[in-house]
């Protein structure tokens, strides 16, 4: 499926107006029966909301989706944006991401996150997460997990650990 399009809008912020446009276009796609593909490219005119400035950005990211089995799965993508304000520096941004899943009965699963972001006044930052499931039907299930994000400047670090529990019970009358 090919897609494209665009909008015009009008932006206010506190006593700054002004006009903005933006466009996209993207492709999502099936290459074979366990291959699929997403595309997209974007970008306008709109407002720095930190300098109260019209801005010009510009975005793109891919992403594919590998299912050689019926119980894995393995998702990857890219992002990036920049941000060129009239006055001032440009900003970049950046994303890339994997997620594989494993489902390996009906009820047990594994999800495994891994994130890299870089660009912004918080990066560059790793985050990586596990995740089990055990879901015995729609409702009742229960969930064990753990999180760490680490903080890529200069020496890593782990600036965040999480390790949680969350359970749910449908009761049926």
């Amino acid at each position: 499926i090919f897609r494209m399009g665009g909008t015009w809008r009008q932006l206010r912020e506190e006593e700054v107006e002004m006009n903005g446009y933006s466009f996209f276009t993207s492709y999502h796609g099936d290459m074979t029966s366990f291959l699929w593909l997403n595309a997209s490219v974007n970008g306008g005119r709109t407002m720095d909301f930190e300098r109260l400035a019209p801005a010009m950005y510009y975005g793109g990211s891919i992403s594919t989706v590998l299912r050689p089995t019926k119980a894995l799965r393995l998702d990857a993508g890219f992002v990036i944006n920049q941000l060129i304000p009239q006055e001032g520096d440009k900003e970049l941004g950046n994303r890339l991401r994997g997620k594989l899943t494993w489902q390996f009965t009906r009820e047990l699963g594994l999800r495994v996150i891994s994130e890299y972001s870089g660009g912004t006044e918080l990066d560059p930052a790793l985050s990586d997460s596990i995740l089990v499931t055990w879901l015995l039907h729609p409702g009742t299930a229960v969930w064990l997990g753990y999180v760490e994000t680490t903080d890529l400047t200069g020496s890593p670090r782990a600036m965040e650990r999480s390790i949680f529990a969350k359970a749910s019970v449908l009761f049926r009358p």
